[in-house]
């Protein structure tokens, strides 16, 4: 049996509602058949009800000529809708990402020059992220994604950042904490500075002295803004502790778990992840799923394994940006998670069953039948880009273009 969509003036004896156009709403009247067709229509459009899901069976008298002329087929090609609203606040929240990272790399490089660090306009940045957070944390999520294999330092520090202050903000940070957390994400690299670019661009493996010299840099970002008088020492411990485990395996310190800081603890996975799903000098991006399961592998030894299930909750299980193989056959890039069920995001379905590109639409995959009640489409598996010679960065910045 079919599900059918008509405006509410359309409705006739003996039809059945099966779901209306505000989900929230529930009347007596509905799942059986109508027989005081004025009193429900009043009811309905005194709600603001515009449109109703009814049985498509002729049995219970539903005038065909009115269907032909207003029904819309409820089937697997329902399509969503973005607002726009959002899309104009992702495309500026990109624009800053590019800002901000201009900023970071001039302080940056200011400090491998010898110069003082200017905090003002990195707490500035942080700052915008935090505000940007707590007007809508998905448009936050699809940035993060963003890659740049020749600022691979700037764009990472502000992805650690961006995705600190969400993870710390689940777990119920207050303005203040967020601010630090977000500044330890921003700086935890700044050491590296101090490290030859012989050794932070050498393709292949490290030496040993050189690997001994690369892990002195939490020391050295320590060192950088121990005279910070504006810097708070939670920062501080933050960026010195980002690489200590919670087993004592770590470094620089070797600091067991009651002794690492709580906001350590969470840029330390923040940092792996964000290292695994990039493409560095002597290694190749890991999809995010992967760089997820990587994570769950080491939560309890390396990491805490409480703050990793707040990460994998904030992240989902399909980040944005993984491409996906969908039961339908169809390929399709996560757009936004979806907080009330990570398995079932808001996805960009850009193939046909038979893997031919696609105008990409976006799909909701918690949208479902509503007679069985079961998902119109589900995901079966994250996939490599390579393997299908795709770039979902591009896919999903293009479709944000068209909409504009």
């Amino acid at each position: 049996m079919d599900i059918i969509k008509i405006p509410v003036e359309n409705l006739e004896e003996g039809m059945i509602i099966r779901g209306i156009d505000k989900k929230w709403l529930k009347l007596p009247f509905f799942n059986k058949p109508l027989n005081n067709i004025p009193k429900h229509i009043e009811i309905l459009k005194k709600y603001g009800i515009q449109y109703v899901f009814v049985d498509n069976n002729k049995k219970m008298g539903i005038n065909s000529k009115i269907l032909n002329k207003n029904i819309e087929k409820i089937d697997p090609q329902i399509k969503a809708t973005i607002d726009k609203k959002e899309i104009l606040q992702l495309k500026r929240i990109k624009e800053l990402h590019v800002e901000h990272k201009e900023i970071l790399k001039k302080i940056f490089l200011d400090v491998r020059a010898g110069k003082s660090l200017d905090s003002p306009p990195l707490k500035k940045v942080v700052k915008t992220y935090i505000d940007y957070y707590f007007r809508k944390p998905e448009l936050l999520m699809n940035i993060i994604r963003l890659k740049d294999f020749n600022r691979y330092i700037y764009i990472h520090s502000l992805n650690v950042c961006i995705l600190s202050i969400i993870v710390g903000s689940r777990i119920g940070f207050d303005v203040e904490n967020l601010n630090c957390l977000g500044l330890g994400g921003l700086l935890h690299d700044i050491g590296k500075m101090k490290i030859p670019e012989s050794i932070l661009n050498k393709k292949g493996k490290l030496t040993e002295k050189e690997e001994e010299l690369l892990k002195k840099h939490p020391i050295y970002s320590y060192e950088i803004l121990k005279d910070s008088l504006d810097i708070s020492l939670d920062t501080k411990k933050c960026v010195l502790q980002h690489h200590e485990c919670i087993d004592g395996t770590g470094y620089p310190l070797r600091l067991t778990d009651k002794n690492i800081t709580k906001l350590a603890k969470i840029v330390s996975i923040v940092n792996f992840y964000d290292y695994l799903t990039s493409t560095t000098s002597n290694k190749e991006a890991l999809i995010p799923p992967q760089a997820i399961k990587k994570i769950i592998d080491v939560a309890g030894t390396k990491l805490d394994k409480l703050y990793v299930h707040f990460f994998i909750d904030t992240l989902g299980i399909y980040p944005v940006g993984t491409l996906v193989l969908l039961d339908s056959g169809e390929l399709a890039v996560v757009f936004q998670i979806n907080r009330r069920d990570i398995t079932r995001p808001l996805v960009l379905i850009i193939t046909d069953t038979n893997k031919n590109m696609i105008p990409p639409y976006p799909f909701k995959l918690d949208s479902y039948n509503l007679v069985t009640k079961k998902p119109y489409k589900s995901i079966k598996k994250a996939l490599e880009n390579s393997d299908y010679n795709l770039d979902t960065n591009k896919l999903i910045d293009n479709f944000i273009a068209t909409c504009l």
